[in-house]
């Protein structure tokens, strides 16, 4: 099974400069042309997903599109932009395999993501505890 995934998506304004839009906000993103139509970034970004699944797997590939003379609102403000630019690669997922997490591990990860690589132990009473106090 094959996935398309964008991992990034770089706006370029009229004077300039680069916006970095996290593809999550992509719901929330409009783009507007001259004559008031709007689209939803996310329209954007499905036609370059569609493009992706007609590229080799796993490959990088980079797109940009022309957007002269449109609007970007984001975060109650708009910008006038030049182009979007897509970067993406098509993900081969095998079916038969299957990842699985316990509860231990998603600890250990959202605490390891949050304390920048120190390791805690969480005690059987729910206490936080450095592991380098305990050495």
């Amino acid at each position: 099974m094959s996935r398309p995934e964008v991992t990034r998506i770089v706006v370029k304004t009229n004077d300039d400069n680069e916006i970095i839009l996290p593809e999550t906000q992509q719901y929330l993103v409009y783009i507007e042309n001259k004559d008031g139509t709007k689209i939803r970034l996310y329209d954007s970004v499905m036609v370059f997903k569609k493009n992706l699944h007609t590229q080799k797997p796993f490959e990088m590939v980079l797109k940009s599109y022309d957007f002269t003379d449109h609007r970007l609102f984001f975060n109650g403000n708009y910008q006038k932009i030049k182009s979007i630019t897509y970067t993406g690669l098509l993900t081969i997922i095998n079916k038969d395999h299957q990842k699985t997490f316990s509860l231990v591990d998603k600890v250990w990860m959202i605490m390891n993501q949050i304390f920048e690589q120190k390791t805690f132990l969480i005690t059987q009473l729910g206490i936080v505890v450095n592991k380098e106090d305990l050495s």
